[in-house]
């Protein structure tokens, strides 16, 4: 029985054993860093020394860089990088000068292993070392200036992982750091197998350095369909169907024919609209005999006669007429507004006006009583006649006045009456003006004369001159018509009797 459990124990080792194995994702942690420093005092150019425990998962996985920032400066310089190669990081620095210098350590997973690493970069916390400015030993310290020997590789780098190569010192410090990884160099995709419209393809290439093969899917082509072929007609009750077929693949594609519309014949009146009643008309299918009804809207309004007037309109109040439907019976009635034409009464004086105010009329609706007034324009001045105050002498002046003859009026007029020097003076322009407008117009008439006698032996110079061209026209076609009738009068030939 022990033997059974022990060879089953072997044969299960060697069944997991054979199984590969399946990446598992890591996670870049640091464990601790601290700065490894005894007690008391540290000064320019003394060495300092710091360590970094990380998880060893991530052994041969990632990278690391200690950096520094010093003082007076606002960035981080790097201070040492390279692989991390076991679970303990050490570096060690030589501050040249007093101030507060500030240092972390950055883990990275290395290029081909970023997919597995759960975290992209992972940063320490700082650690703070104040410097002083002496050094803490009587002399100062020489400070080491490395001499590297050159770079000798410890392992190449592939197409997948970063190699190493390290140098080292005359003072035996040894730096390492990483060479990375070069990256496949595929060559073209070769087609494996056609992609068709039922199945994907498959393509490949190879890695000319390490023979990775990459392999992808070619997307499957589309059908290649013939023409529509209708298996089903569509009609006005059911729908029809029709159908394709891939000439690759012999793939059928189906799709329904919508329902046709119907045939509908004409509309047939099944019953009239009237004013008040809506009417009904109806067409059928000639495929499947449906029937489609509808309302025909009522006609447009009554169909009214003349408007009788049943109560006259006045000034005071509204009539009324009416009229009747010829279809229906239907009436209808209408307000006349009322007649804003009032049948006036004659004007009666109620005030009569004066020279210096004005009166009052009013007159009366005989209909509605309606009373209106109206104003009566002042009367015009009744002036008796000019009556002399005063009578003119040779060198003053008199006057005369006049008084309005109307009741209640106290209107006068005055005027001044010229000197008997002025009157004479007067008189005598009025005279000097009267001969100068007499003469001008004489003036005016014997001008006026004399144009038209010019104008006179104008015309009767024209005339005769016609008369006397016209003459000699007349006498030249009498000459012409003459020659003419010489030259067509025929000659008379006389013919002689000869004796034989």
């Amino acid at each position: 029985m022990k033997k059974r459990i022990a060879v089953f124990l072997l044969v299960f080792t060697l069944i997991l054993s054979c199984l590969p194995l399946s990446a598992s994702a890591f996670s870049l942690k640091i464990v601790n860093m601290r700065l490894l420093q005894a007690g008391g005092d540290i000064n320019v150019n003394d060495p300092i020394t710091f360590m970094a425990q990380v998880n060893g998962e991530i052994i041969n996985k990632a990278k690391f860089t200690w950096a520094v920032k010093k003082p007076g400066s606002g960035n981080y310089v790097t201070l040492e990088s390279g692989t991390v190669t076991a679970a303990y990081l050490y570096t060690m620095d030589y501050p040249d000068r007093a101030g507060t210098y500030y240092y972390i350590i950055q883990l990275e997973p290395l290029a081909a292993y970023a997919s597995e690493a759960s975290e992209r970069r992972v940063t320490s916390n700082e650690i703070a070392v104040t410097v002083k400015g002496n050094n803490s030993s009587s002399k100062p310290v020489e400070q080491h200036t490395h001499s590297w020997s050159s770079w000798k590789t410890v392992k190449d780098a592939t197409c997948t992982e970063d190699g190493r190569r390290t140098r080292s010192c005359s003072c035996g410090e040894t730096e390492t750091q990483s060479i990375p990884a070069t990256g496949h160099d595929y060559g073209d995709w070769v087609v494996t197998r056609e992609a068709r419209c039922d199945y994907v393809g498959k393509r490949q290439r190879v890695c000319s350095k390490c023979g990775d093969v990459q392999r992808e899917d070619i997307p499957a082509t589309d059908h290649k369909f013939g023409n529509w072929k209708v298996t089903q007609e569509a009609t006005c009750q059911d729908i029809g169907e029709r159908e394709r077929v891939c000439s690759v693949c012999g793939k059928k594609e189906t799709e329904t024919i919508a329902k046709t519309d119907h045939k509908f014949g004409d509309w047939q009146v099944v019953k009239e609209a009237t004013c008040q009643q809506e009417g009904e008309r109806k067409h059928i299918c000639s495929v499947c005999k449906t029937e489609e009804t509808e309302k025909i809207p009522v006609t447009e309004g009554h169909k009214y006669g003349e408007w009788k007037i049943t109560k006259e309109a006045t000034c005071s109040k509204s009539g009324e007429r009416t009229r009747t439907c010829e279809i229906c019976g239907n009436s209808e009635r209408q307000l006349i507004p009322k007649n804003t034409n009032h049948d006036w009464g004659d004007w009666e004086i109620v005030t009569d006006s004066t020279c210096s105010s004005t009166g009052v009329k009013k007159r009366v609706c005989k209909n509605c009583a309606e009373a209106q007034t109206g104003e009566i324009s002042m009367k015009e001045h009744n002036f008796s006649k000019w009556v002399v105050q005063k009578e003119p002498t040779e060198n003053e002046n008199g006057y005369k006045m006049r008084a309005c003859l109307n009741v209640g009026c106290d209107e006068r007029e005055s005027e001044v009456i010229p000197s008997l020097k002025e009157q004479r003076e007067q008189a005598k322009k009025d005279k000097e003006k009267e001969s100068k407008e007499n003469n001008d117009s004489d003036l005016t008439k014997v001008l006026f004369i004399i144009f038209i006698c010019a104008v006179g032996m104008g015309v009767i110079f024209i005339f005769i001159k016609k008369k006397i061209d016209g003459g000699k026209k007349s006498s030249e076609d009498n000459k012409k018509t003459k020659t003419k009738e010489k030259k067509d009068k025929p000659l008379k030939v006389k013919h002689l009797k000869r004796n034989y």
